[in-house]
């Protein structure tokens, strides 16, 4: 027969901890939260990953950061999360936001302005005009 699990909480001594447990898991019954919480650990660093990756992966797209230094951004983003600090900022009219450090410092990446060096040169000048030749190719040929 399945039940409902119950949570239960459970206070001890520090020092007594790693023995409680260990006879709590003996019984076979018990789940701790502790696991759980780990795994959910787990989970959202896997999550905020995904997230982060996404997010400079559009960077790169955007031609706001090179492709050469997608890694050494993600490096950097990860290891401002894993610091968690945050920094704060106040508007003339009273209001302040609060936000991470790394959130801080992939929207100074967002406002960088484009790299030109990404630009797509293959397209004509606005002045160019029409896209026809004056001169029939198979005539100038012809005359060579």
């Amino acid at each position: 027969m399945i039940e409902k699990m119950k949570v239960v909480h459970i206070v001890a001594a520090a020092s007594e901890k790693t023995a409680l447990l260990d006879r709590l898991r003996t019984l076979g019954i018990v789940h701790f939260a502790e696991k759980a919480s780990a795994d959910f650990a787990a989970y959202r660093e896997q999550v905020e990953g995904e997230r982060r990756e996404a997010r400079v992966s559009d960077l790169v797209k955007d031609g706001k950061v090179k492709p050469a230094d997608k890694e050494k951004v993600l490096t950097f983003a990860a290891a401002l999360a894993s610091q968690g600090g945050s920094v704060d900022f106040a508007a003339p009219d009273g209001k302040s936001e609060t936000i991470s450090l790394e959130e801080r410092y992939l929207r100074e990446l967002e406002a960088r302005p484009r790299d030109q060096r990404f630009a797509e040169f293959s397209t004509p000048p606005a002045h160019a005009g029409n896209d026809q030749p004056e001169w029939p190719p198979d005539d100038m040929v012809s005359k060579m």
